[in-house]
């Protein structure tokens, strides 16, 4: 399997608009393991055992960093555009000379949103599922 270090975007300008980036992140996932790859994303698994302070982020930084070093190919998932962070990992991946790509996510059922407005509406309805059987 192809080792994919999975760039999309995170922090959003409130809790919703994260919450909406965090449902993404789960469906660039998806769409990694669809096409048969093993992906990694260090923004979505990081920051649920870091609380947000400048010394654990650069500690989650360095962490992801090394992850991303080690991919063979950099993904940056473009549908919501793209942050400081993603072109970071896009520049990093050019320097070492790691495969790169721009990707979007295709919806298997029903149309897939065409724009960032539409993904926003899209991603506004569907549900941050937890793990349940973590609850019992």
């Amino acid at each position: 399997m192809t080792r994919v270090y999975v760039a999309s975007p995170f922090r959003g300008a409130n809790r919703e608009e994260t919450r909406q980036n965090i449902v993404y992140a789960r469906l660039c996932m998806l769409d990694s393991l669809g096409r048969g790859e093993s992906p990694y994303l260090s923004h979505l698994l990081i920051t649920q055992v870091f609380a947000e302070t400048p010394e654990l982020r650069e500690v989650g930084l360095g962490a992801g960093d090394a992850w991303r070093d080690a991919a063979q190919i950099v993904a940056a998932y473009t549908d919501l555009g793209t942050t400081p962070g993603m072109n970071r990992a896009l520049l990093a991946a050019a320097h070492r000379n790691t495969a790169s790509a721009t990707r979007l996510v295709t919806l298997s059922k029903g149309e897939t949103p065409t724009t960032p407005e539409a993904w926003r509406a899209y991603l506004a309805t569907v549900p941050l599922v937890g793990f349940p059987e973590l609850h019992r």
